[in-house]
Parts: C-alpha cells; sequence; structure tokens
C-alpha cells in the first residue's frame, strides 16, 4: 500500500510537473527568439544551443509526464517509460549537454547538480515501477479501470496539445515576442528602414556580392551598412568573404560599442568618457583592417557613431504591459507591438521598458494556470508599484522623443488586464 501510495504521488507530482515546465518551455524559448530579433548579430552558436536545450527539455518533459500518467493509473508500461526517461535524461546530461550546448550557454551555478539530483530520484521511482510490476502491483493495460484509461489518455493529449502550443509559441508561431518576421502579431506591420527580403544563402551573397560597406558603430542593428543608404545588413551578415570568426567579431564590437555609450543618450552617439571613446575606435580600426584584408576597397570605416534612427514613427503610442507583446503599441493597430529598440530611444530607457515588460510576462506566466486570462495574482500594493513603473516609463518615453525633435508624438499610458 506504501509503495502504490508513493508511486501514484510521484506519478501525478511528474504529470503536473511537466505541465508547468511545457509553459516555461515555451517562455524561455520566447524570450530567446526576441534578444535574436531585437539585437541581429545575437550570437548564433548561443542561440543553437538554447534551442537544442529547450529540445531536449520537451523531450524529457513529455515522456516524464507520460510516465507520471501511467504511475498515477498503475499501468505496467510506467515502468519502461520511467526507464526511457532515465536514459533520455543521462544521454542529455552526459552526452549532449556538455558537448553541444553549455559551452556556449553555461548552464546557471548549481544547475547541474539539481539536473543528476532529480536524475537519481526518477530512477528510484523506475526501480520502485519496476518492483511493483515484478510483484504483480501494476496493472496491464487492458485491465486497468476504463475511466483511469480514458484519464491518463485524457492527460497525455494534454501534454502533446500543450507541447506544441508551447513550441510554436517559443518559435514565434503564435502572437508574442518570439520570431523574426516583422508581420507576425505582435509586432509592428509598419515598413522598416533598411529591411531586405529574407532569401536562402546564395540568394543573399548574390545580393551583397560587390554592395561597397561601411563598418561603424551601432547598439542594435548589424555594425556593417550598406555605403549606398546606409542600411545594416541582415543579422547573419550575408557576406562570402567573411566568416564565423569574423560575424562573431562584428558582434562583439557592437556589444562592446553599446557598453560604451552614454546610457542615457537618447541619440546614442555619447561615450561614457574619452577612455571608453578611445576603446571603441581602437578596436573598430584593428577590426577594420581585418576585415579589409577580405574585402579590400570595397569596405570603409566610421570612427563617430551616427545618432540612432527610428524604425518606426506613429502620431500616437500607448504604453502598456500585455502577456507576451512588447509594451508599446500604435492604437491605429492595437495588436501588432512596437519593440522600445524600434523607437531609438536611450540605451537606459530600452533596457528599462524591456525589464519592465519582462516583469509582466513572468508574473503573467505564473499565473496562467489559475488564470485562463494569464494577467499576473498580484496584490494591490504590488499592482501599484508596477503600473507607477509603467507611468514613470511613460513620462521618460515622452521627454526622450521630444528631445529627439518628436514631441509632436503623443504618448499615453493604459493600465495593464
Amino acid at each position: 500500500m506504501i509503495a502504490e501510495f508513493v508511486l501514484r504521488l510521484g506519478g501525478a507530482f511528474y504529470a503536473a510537473a511537466a505541465f508547468a515546465g511545457l509553459a516555461r518551455i515555451g517562455m524561455d524559448m520566447m524570450l530567446d527568439e526576441a534578444i535574436a530579433a531585437l539585437k541581429p548579430g545575437t550570437d548564433k552558436p548561443a542561440l543553437r544551443a538554447t534551442r537544442l536545450r529547450a529540445l531536449m527539455l520537451l523531450g524529457v518533459l513529455l515522456s516524464t509526464g507520460a510516465a507520471g500518467l501511467l504511475a498515477l493509473v498503475k499501468a505496467e508500461p510506467a515502468f519502461p517509460a520511467f526507464v526511457f526517461c532515465c536514459a533520455l535524461n543521462a544521454v542529455n546530461l552526459l552526452m549532449i549537454a556538455p558537448r553541444f550546448v553549455d559551452p556556449f550557454d553555461p548552464p546557471g551555478t548549481g544547475a547541474r547538480t539539481r539536473s543528476f539530483l532529480a536524475l537519481g530520484i526518477l530512477c528510484a521511482f523506475a526501480v520502485l515501477a519496476g518492483a511493483m510490476r515484478n510483484s504483480g502491483a501494476l496493472q496491464p493495460v487492458a485491465e486497468v479501470h476504463p475511466m483511469l484509461l480514458a484519464l491518463a489518455a485524457t492527460g497525455g493529449l494534454g501534454l502533446l496539445w500543450r507541447a506544441a502550443r508551447m513550441w510554436r509559441l517559443g518559435r514565434g508561431g503564435e502572437s508574442g515576442l518570439g520570431g523574426s518576421s516583422a508581420t507576425k502579431t505582435g509586432f509592428s506591420a509598419a515598413p522598416i528602414a533598411g529591411e531586405f527580403p529574407e532569401t536562402g544563402e546564395e540568394a543573399q551573397f548574390a545580393l551583397f556580392r560587390n554592395v561597397r560597406l561601411v563598418l561603424a558603430p551601432e547598439t542594435w542593428d548589424n555594425v556593417l551598412h550598406t555605403a549606398a543608404d546606409f542600411a545594416a545588413l541582415p543579422d547573419d551578415t550575408p557576406v562570402e568573404e567573411l566568416d564565423d570568426d569574423d560575424k562573431f567579431a562584428l558582434s562583439l564590437w557592437r556589444d562592446r560599442v553599446r557598453a560604451a555609450l552614454d546610457p542615457d543618450d537618447p541619440s546614442r552617439t555619447r561615450f561614457i568618457d574619452d577612455d571608453s571613446r578611445r576603446m571603441v575606435e581602437a578596436e573598430g580600426q584593428a577590426l577594420f583592417e581585418r576585415l579589409r584584408q577580405k574585402l579590400g576597397d570595397r569596405i570603409t570605416y566610421e570612427a563617430a557613431p551616427r545618432p540612432a534612427r527610428a524604425k518606426i514613427e506613429a502620431p500616437r503610442l500607448i504604453v502598456k504591459a500585455r502577456s507576451r507583446y512588447w509594451p508599446i503599441y500604435d492604437p491605429r493597430e492595437p495588436d501588432r507591438a512596437i519593440a522600445p529598440a524600434w523607437l531609438a530611444l536611450s540605451i537606459q530607457l530600452e533596457n528599462d521598458f524591456n525589464d519592465w515588460s519582462l516583469d509582466y510576462d513572468d508574473a503573467a506566466i505564473a499565473a496562467e494556470t489559475s488564470n485562463p486570462v494569464e494577467a499576473p495574482d498580484w496584490t494591490a500594493s504590488e499592482r501599484e508599484k508596477f503600473e507607477r513603473r509603467g507611468r514613470e516609463l511613460a513620462r521618460r518615453l515622452t521627454q526622450e522623443l521630444a528631445a529627439k525633435g518628436r514631441a509632436d508624438t503623443l504618448i499615453e499610458y493604459a493600465a495593464a488586464d
């Protein structure tokens, strides 16, 4: 009786944990894809590593949830299901993660220790299920009560539906932050300056073959631009003469530029101090010399940053926190959100907007299981504190746009749902 109680309790835990874990995967993937879309130079190996980690975790959660449901109804397949879960976890922890994920996306402090502890507990349940099967305490599927079997089948279908929805959400297939296409729900459909068509690799190589380029400090787009109209190249830098090391160097220099600029300067042209400016210029010159060896006189170098250019303009903007959406939108298109970076704000204001929006998403996801509209389960004081931050961000947005000569843009604040 005790063994049966423990197995069923563990089964219920693993089934519930799988549902919760799938929601977390969707959120994490969504944020990773959003960062990749927001920062076109995002390190590709790191992004591939996070996607592989998410894929492996998806398999682990699905198998663990299925094992939990089978254990909950005391079905014989619970034993092989737990064994499969243990094997999949072991392969992930001992082979895939150390070789293909951790070098590019290191786990947090103590994460691997917790993972091995979880694997040990899972193995203990596998042993318990095996012992119960050998003693005849587990039933063949055909002998499980129809109501319990229907419950397990419904739970299994729910897991599959949840996994498909979270994966699609994380890869940008539904409204939200993820995805690289500017026409997806959650992104503005207005034209973006410097946007290039999405084509195959060879077609993009041909598109930029023999095009004259400019290397210039940039904090959001690629630091390589076309000389004709100063349009930033696509995120994968489709210049066939450049290899992955060159592209990583470009991404690294852009991040160094971002760290060296005054975070409160709306134009993004003022450095923190002269030492920071000299560092960026020297590193940029060295990078230029490196690229010129491959591109010759096709490339030139600008040491001074150009003023940040807005990717989108509108006569009226609403600031409002919405789950899985950027926190700014044009009321003429309320279902299409605007990323703060597209407004060419100061680095600090952009970061504060993103933090505020992600705080809402984290709270909304945590409340999702108990609230069908995915609104945060806050106390009155917590909500007031959050709304106060939002009103302050709207005020700062008004000030920055006015400082950039766009005082005619009306900024309004709307309370979150």
